[in-house]
């Protein structure tokens, strides 16, 4: 039976990878774009007025910028250690695609990858143009520029057929891409692993894609599955291998 020897959780946002005195830089996209907030949609300008009053204006000094930067870097850093005294033989990471490698012809709601590889290159030129002002310049964060990991195919296939046991329908991926992997799993790779990648199996989930995505108590049900025993499903801790999860 597998050992799950640890449990983590990170945020992989951009800001995580650049420093702080580039981070105004997204500052043009966010004024073109609209925002979503207490259930409506807002320009840039709306929302500022609308909380003005929670004086948001300090938050964005630089010298809070640069003492917040360096508590997320500790707290990586932390992570990356408690990851590597775990000594985990195999990952599973549970992620987001940010139409990175589906697209709107197809959003699986809940995927998982069990195949051989997991490639991690560095995306083309003609699409980091084509990334929001203050994105390309984070790319570095999550992709090297050229990188191929294992997967851990025996695991990946026991999770899918014991979640589907348990009543979740699952894309079956044998790889995530031909050229690139999410930012979501290339985060762990490149900041938590330290590019000292061990066998993964990605599993996906549309966070925010209409119309299907998975509501919360979904999603809560979908990784206690992926964990343990919850009836007809066996997931993670039942696998017939002995290696140590993280």
């Amino acid at each position: 039976m597998a050992e799950i020897v640890l449990g983590m959780g990170t945020s992989h946002g951009p800001m995580l990878v650049t420093p702080p005195h580039t981070w105004g830089s997204r500052l043009p996209d966010d004024r073109r774009s609209l925002h979503h907030y207490q259930g409506r949609t807002w320009t840039f300008d709306e929302l500022v007025q609308h909380r003005a009053s929670e004086n948001l204006a300090a938050q964005i000094r630089p010298e809070v910028w640069e003492a917040r930067h360096a508590r997320c870097m500790q707290a990586i850093e932390r992570m990356s250690r408690v990851l590597a005294e775990a000594r985990p033989d195999v990952a599973v990471i549970v992620g987001n695609d940010q139409m990175e490698i589906f697209d709107d012809m197809l959003v699986p709601a809940f995927s998982v990858m069990w195949g051989d590889t997991i490639v991690n290159n560095m995306i083309s030129d003609e699409k980091l143009s084509r990334l929001p002002p203050g994105v390309a310049h984070a790319m570095p964060g999550y992709m090297p520029p050229e990188a191929t990991y294992a997967g851990v195919p025996a695991l990946g296939r026991h999770l899918i057929e014991s979640t589907v046991a348990d009543g979740f329908d699952i894309t079956a991926l044998k790889h995530l891409s031909a050229t690139e992997t999410p930012h979501a799993f290339g985060f762990v790779f490149r900041q938590l692993m330290k590019d000292q990648v061990i066998p993964t199996v990605p599993v996906l989930i549309n966070t925010f894609y209409p119309p299907n995505q998975p509501t919360a108590g979904r999603c809560h049900a979908f990784g206690r599955s992926l964990r343990a025993p919850s009836g007809r499903g066996t997931a993670t801790r039942a696998w017939r291998s002995s290696p140590r999860v993280a």
